[in-house]
C-alpha cells in the first residue's frame, strides 16, 4: 500500500461494523413508553368544607411511563386537563374553574425525578418530582401502587396537597371557604403489556 491510499475493509469488518451499529440503535431503543388507557384511567380531586365534602373525577389524564431493558422504570409523567373535572354540580365545577384560573393554567402536570422500588418489583414505588398546578411547580412525593390485571398494568395511589401552596384562593361557599388541604387520588391503566 503506498503513502494517501486508502485500505479497502474486509467483508467481515465491513459485516462488523454494521451488526455494532445495529447494536447500538437496539439498545438506544431498548426503553420503553406506554401510555395510560383513557376512559379508563382516572384522577379525582376531594376537597372537604365544613358543610360538604366534593369529588371531582377526570377521565382525561395522560400517563407515560418509561422503563429500561431491565424492567426498571425510568420516568413517570402525567398531565392532565383542568377543565376535565367534573364534580357532578355544574355551578360547582364552574365556580372551582374561576377559582383555579382554568383558562389561564388549563394542565396540570406531574414529572418525576427519582423512582424507588420499596418492596420487590410488585411493591409500593416512592416517586419524587415536580407537580406543576395552577402556574406553580412544587416538590412532592407519591407512594405508587402497582398492580398486574391480566394483560394490563394498573397503577394506583394518592397525595396531599395545599392550595394556597400553589396560589390558589380557596373557593368558598356562604363565605366559608373550604379546607386549604386537597387529596389527590389516581388510577392509571395501562394495556397490552
Amino acid at each position: 500500500m503506498q503513502i494517501g491510499e486508502k485500505k479497502r475493509k474486509t467483508p467481515l469488518q465491513v459485516l462488523l461494523v454494521a451488526w455494532g451499529t445495529a447494536v447500538g440503535i437496539a439498545l438506544a431503543q431498548e426503553e420503553t413508553l406506554i401510555h395510560s388507557v383513557p376512559g379508563s384511567s382516572h384522577i379525582v380531586y376531594r376537597v372537604v368544607h365544613p358543610f360538604a365534602t366534593v369529588h371531582g373525577n377526570s377521565r382525561e389524564a395522560d400517563c407515560r411511563i418509561s422503563w429500561d431493558a431491565d424492567s426498571t422504570v425510568t420516568a413517570v409523567d402525567c398531565s392532565v386537563p383542568v377543565r376535565s373535572f367534573d364534580s357532578g354540580n355544574r355551578l360547582r365545577d364552574s365556580h372551582a374553574m374561576d377559582a383555579v384560573e382554568a383558562d389561564r393554567f388549563p394542565e396540570a402536570e406531574f414529572n418525576s425525578r427519582s423512582i424507588v422500588p420499596s418492596a420487590g418489583r410488585w411493591g409500593n414505588y416512592e416517586v419524587t418530582g415536580s407537580l406543576t398546578f395552577h402556574g406553580q411547580t412544587r416538590d412532592i412525593q407519591v407512594t405508587a401502587t402497582p398492580e398486574r390485571q391480566g394483560d394490563s398494568l394498573v397503577v394506583s395511589g394518592s397525595f396531599d396537597i395545599r392550595l394556597t401552596e400553589f396560589g390558589v384562593d380557596r373557593p368558598s361557599l356562604f363565605f366559608i371557604p373550604v379546607r386549604d388541604e386537597a387529596r389527590i387520588s389516581f388510577r392509571m391503566v395501562f394495556s397490552g403489556l
